[in-house]
């Protein structure tokens, strides 16, 4: 009988992933294996610059570990996904300028 097309195709692109796999595995083991350190002066190692103290900014007897949340006012209430466009087309404001 006939084989299933798709399935041949599924069993190349396999075949074709698995080679390419292996080739890949077998270029980095050759190129590791070809890698020659070349030995000279050692460089110093770099030093991290000193950091200033932290300073605490926080007044008082507050604590770092809890900012102060303030609530965003708007001018405008909030338009809906499904309210009216504020535009005055006619469109819903996902359709018009929602989007």
């Amino acid at each position: 009988g006939q084989k299933d097309p798709l399935a041949e195709y599924k069993r190349e692109g396999y075949d074709m992933f698995a080679g390419m796999m292996e080739r890949i595995k077998n270029d980095t083991l050759e190129r590791l294996f070809k890698f020659q350190l070349v030995r000279g002066e050692r460089p110093e190692p770099e030093r991290e610059a000193p950091r200033p103290a932290q300073l605490n900014l926080n007044r008082g007897g507050e604590s770092a570990a809890t900012p102060q949340q303030r609530t965003v006012q708007r001018a405008e209430e909030k338009v809906g996904r499904n309210d009216p466009c504020p535009c005055g087309s006619g469109k819903k404001y996902k359709k018009c300028h929602g989007s």
